[in-house]
């Protein structure tokens, strides 16, 4: 229960941090672009985290969670207009 309740708040930060790198690449257009660069600043993210620390994730793993959820934050984004989509003029 414990691990898993690890997992759930490792997430819930994912989220957020994905949130906010979301807004950091915004710019319209070059989605899949914008995708990898949050995808790449993860990655580094885990790699340095896990030099001091045991994780309790893969990093496969987190960023599989990673790019689902960055698919949902951007549509949730879209479909509120906070984002502009390239075809929007």
């Amino acid at each position: 229960m414990d691990k898993i309740i690890l997992v759930i708040g490792i997430i819930v930060a994912v989220v957020k941090a994905i949130s906010e790198l979301v807004k950091v690449f915004e710019v319209p257009g070059n989605g899949e672009t914008k995708k990898k660069a949050v995808l790449d600043v993860l990655g580094v993210i885990y790699d340095e985290a896990s030099k001091i620390a045991t994780m309790p994730i893969s990093k496969e793993r987190l960023l599989a969670i990673a790019g689902a959820l960055i698919d949902i934050v951007v549509a949730v984004y879209n479909a509120l207009g906070i984002f502009r989509t390239s075809s929007a003029t």
